[in-house]
């Protein structure tokens, strides 16, 4: 199936299509949508996803998200609300996400605070975040496994791994949650190129021969009035191949 067509599908023949993939590769069909900010889109397969697997936690966070960018911001306040209060039984933990999730609903308030139910937002998500950039990348595949190397304007290095050697334990949280993600954070003082590599190594379930998505959203003046994002996808197939996925001038 080729995802850039999907994403253009009619809803009939969208539903059609659904039926008959995955999980994962409903999740990258999500990822494309939102890459072409297509959010009602993302919605509705985001909203699939819960149905055929409630018990994933990023679904929920992803959803939100999806009608926040689509300026439908008591809807993501009812999820966030929801996740807050314990009220999804299905999933049985938040907790790999509540970092990001308790950022994000801050960033709902923040920004949006005039169109939200006022009685309705705790008072910790009212305490504003702000980061001068924020990366997060997501994974199709929870168990995909990779390094990233993170490389900084004076050529000095970190790499992330998430593999089985190095993240066992994590992974094992992930794929019981129901999640694959991860944020990093850039100040306006390392001014300069970063680079950000990428050598993937497949994953322990699925297909091989059915690549592992990556969406990788790049927020600029995160929780701020001029608060930007940008998203892109990148599909992984080549297997400890690095490559660069990401550049980024501060």
């Amino acid at each position: 199936i080729s995802f850039i067509n999907c994403v253009f599908c009619s809803d009939d023949r969208l539903l059609e299509i659904n039926k008959k993939l995955n999980l994962e590769i409903l999740r990258a069909l999500a990822y494309k949508y939102d890459e072409f900010e297509l959010f009602e889109e993302s919605i509705k397969v985001n909203k699939q996803l819960i149905s055929f697997k409630p018990s994933e936690s990023q679904s929920y966070r992803n959803l939100a998200l999806s009608y926040q960018f689509n300026k439908q911001f008591t809807k993501a306040q009812e999820i966030y609300n929801k996740i807050h209060n314990n009220q999804y039984s299905e999933v049985n933990s938040f907790n790999g996400l509540k970092q990001t999730i308790n950022a994000e609903y801050k960033n709902l308030v923040a920004l949006h605070n005039s169109t939200l139910v006022a009685a309705d937002i705790p008072d910790f998500y009212k305490k504003n975040t702000e980061y001068d950039t924020r990366i997060v990348f997501e994974w199709s595949y929870f168990d995909a496994q990779f390094d990233l190397q993170i490389v900084n304007p004076q050529q000095r290095y970190y790499t992330w791994s998430h593999t089985q050697n190095e993240e066992r334990s994590r992974i094992i949280k992930e794929t019981a949650q129901g999640y694959g993600l991860e944020e990093f954070f850039i100040t306006k003082k390392d001014k300069g190129e970063w680079l950000f590599n990428l050598t993937y190594y497949g994953k322990k379930t699925g297909d091989n021969s059915i690549p592992t998505y990556l969406k990788i959203t790049v927020y600029n003046n995160f929780g701020r009035p001029n608060q930007t994002k940008k998203v892109t996808v990148k599909e992984l197939n080549d297997l400890n191949k690095k490559e660069t996925i990401l550049k980024l001038k501060i």
